[in-house]
């Protein structure tokens, strides 16, 4: 038997607890402790032992329902865009269809613990094992090293904003790019960048329970090459493109359930677990189903987008996760970028400004990414406003509207989003919320 180089584990490694369990919270560790039980049989099993080649992200079943309704409070006040007003990522309120309330995070404190559970049990997976990057389940992000370094896989948390109010798949665009700046020492020729999450990409109308495209499109631009996700409960592969200068391709894999209820489990579909095998030198690989088809047999299962067949092949670009321009002045350049983004790391972001306004030897599109950071960082909302003007992107947009707001200066914002609506390149959704929040603010006379 050919023995796997690394398992990754992409949430939900438990059912939780229903709101008002009498079980809770005695039945919940004990969930964790049978899954903490099952990934040690695994790791000893295929692994021989070897923690420091898992990969284990949270999903929504890992938030602690129970304890994070306690972070809540009723809130009289019903804005008049409520359905904005609640869907927004970063917003602290929340809607309760079974109360037909608005509620508010009254306690930060609390509900930043409803990962205590899970974090618990990370911690003793993950104790006094060697890794290349240190991890903090609390953390939104971690990093692994496999295959002695040729693959660097971040593990982030798509349940940044997750309760028992908000089913929304989120991953925030600075702890992508904080990720980003870690990932690049570890770099090596060749490496291929890998991220894992919890949430599907995309979603049917009136779902919330997914990632924005733009979200992996953003991680593409950061040097992604393959992504892993768990949550629908089916296995699939798809690719996604980002046309740049150049097109560069991510391919998405998703997994099915290896242990969900039947219920569950989407119609027709039984119990999955992908293999994946890697040519990082072709950048090509194959994503085998394997499926329980009688109880306590696997075999082969079936992929609906190949006709039934159990494998498919994806190929992805080459990865732009080292810089580019590595020809007479390469070598300085990558140097200096790897000097400003280790002062943007350690907040001397206001250094970093200072060189990269003097500098002309990085490359324009990485340094106006660079610069951006520093100037949201240093809270600079003007410079970053005319930085950022036009956007080019939709992190950008999001950033321009975000500095408009913050410098106080509002002026062209209207402008901008009618022209970036036209051109037909930006994320409709996203421009739709923010059209949306510009007249509630004249509204409001803000």
């Amino acid at each position: 038997m050919t023995r796997p180089d690394a398992i990754v584990v992409s949430g939900d490694l438990v059912e939780g607890l229903l709101l008002g369990s009498t079980e809770y919270p005695a039945a919940l560790r004990e969930q964790y402790q049978i899954a903490e039980k099952l990934l040690i049989s695994l790791v000893d099993e295929f692994l021989r032992g070897d923690r420091s080649r898992v990969v284990i992200v949270p999903g929504n079943h890992d938030v602690d329902w129970n304890g994070v309704r306690q972070s809540f409070q009723t809130e009289e006040y019903v804005p008049e865009n409520l359905r904005g007003f609640v869907s927004d990522p970063e917003s602290n309120y929340r809607w309760s269809w079974a109360d037909q309330q608005v509620l508010r995070i009254s306690n930060p404190g609390q509900y930043e613990s409803r990962f205590e559970y899970f974090n618990e049990m990370y911690n003793r997976f993950y104790q006094d094992v060697r890794l290349a990057h240190p991890v903090d389940p609390g953390r939104p992000w971690n990093l692994f090293s496999l295959d002695s370094g040729n693959i660097i896989v971040a593990a982030f948390n798509s349940c940044v904003v997750n309760d028992c109010f908000s089913y929304l798949g989120h991953i925030r665009s600075r702890d992508i790019a904080d990720c980003h700046l870690a990932m690049r020492p570890l770099a090596r020729p060749g490496c291929l960048p890998v991220a894992v999450w919890h949430h599907g990409v995309g979603g049917p109308p009136w779902a919330s329970d997914y990632l924005d495209p733009s979200t992996v499109k953003l991680m593409i631009d950061k040097g992604f090459r393959l992504a892993l996700h768990g949550h629908r409960h089916d296995s699939s592969v798809s690719p996604l493109d980002l046309l740049v200068s150049t097109k560069e391709s991510l391919a998405v894999v998703g997994a099915g359930s290896l242990c969900a209820g039947e219920k569950a489990l989407p119609h027709g579909v039984n119990h999955r677990y992908n293999v994946i095998q890697i040519d990082r030198s072709k950048n090509t690989g194959w994503v085998h189903v394997r499926e329980m088809n009688q109880p306590g047999i696997w075999g082969p299962g079936q992929l609906a987008e190949t006709g039934g067949k159990a494998y498919v092949d994806f190929t992805w670009t080459a990865s732009s996760l080292e810089m580019p321009d590595q020809g007479r002045s390469g070598g300085y350049s990558t140097a200096l970028v790897d000097e400003v983004e280790g002062m943007i790391a350690s907040g001397r972001s206001e250094e970093a400004i200072d060189v990269l306004l003097s500098d002309t030897i990085i490359a324009d599109a990485y340094k106006r990414r660079l610069l951006g950071k520093a100037l949201e960082i240093s809270e600079k909302w003007s410079d970053l406003k005319s930085l950022l003007c036009p956007p080019q992107n939709d992190e950008e947009l999001a950033m321009f509207y975000m500095a408009s707001e913050r410098s106080g200066d509002m002026a062209g914002v209207l402008e901008v989003l009618e022209s970036s609506e036209a051109s037909g390149e930006f994320n409709a959704q996203l421009m739709a919320e923010l059209k949306q929040r510009f007249r509630v603010r004249n509204r409001l006379g803000g």
